[in-house]
């Protein structure tokens, strides 16, 4: 139970920074958001990835056991812990929103395409980034290299 408290905490505390990064620099999201969630990922593996690995995201997890090195019976409540804290770090940031007088849904850092991208990027390109971007996180973090030097989670549960 310990793990899956520290995976829904750690998840709430990435998607908070996520969410709270882009709402407070808007549409000119950059490097602020980049370091707000290196840092909330970097916190939280000090902070709780000794008791749970550190995954914090349902494609890490899946990944770490298509690599062979995470149990699968532990997939299911390592996900739905996941995403409780991911949906509770989402409703958090509606109450507080929805606080303020000219609120709507969407209004807010959108990364879709077209007028809800901050650049006014295509279809084509928001479509681009999304398969490429997440795939060489990926690759970087399940190529041979990676499994030969421990990952920080582990190096910390020692």
């Amino acid at each position: 139970m310990r793990r899956l408290a520290a995976e829904l905490i750690g998840t709430f505390m990435l998607v908070g920074a996520v969410l709270g990064a882009a709402v407070v620099s808007g549409n000119a999201a950059g490097l602020g958001v980049a370091f707000a969630i290196g840092l909330s990922v970097m916190a939280m593996i000090y902070a709780v990835g000794p008791i749970s690995g550190g995954h914090f995201n349902p494609a890490v997890t899946v990944g770490l056991w298509a690599a062979g090195r995470f149990e699968p019976a532990r997939i299911i409540p390592y996900v739905l812990a996941q995403l409780a804290g991911g949906i509770l770090a989402a409703l958090f940031f509606y109450v507080v929103l929805s606080g303020k007088a000219d609120f709507t849904v969407g209004g807010y850092a959108s990364t879709g395409y077209g007028k809800h991208s901050a650049g006014g990027f295509s279809r084509t390109s928001s479509r681009w980034r999304g398969a490429t971007l997440p795939s060489a996180f990926s690759i970087d973090c399940f190529t041979p290299g990676c499994s030969r030097s421990s990952s920080i989670s582990r190096r910390l549960a020692r």
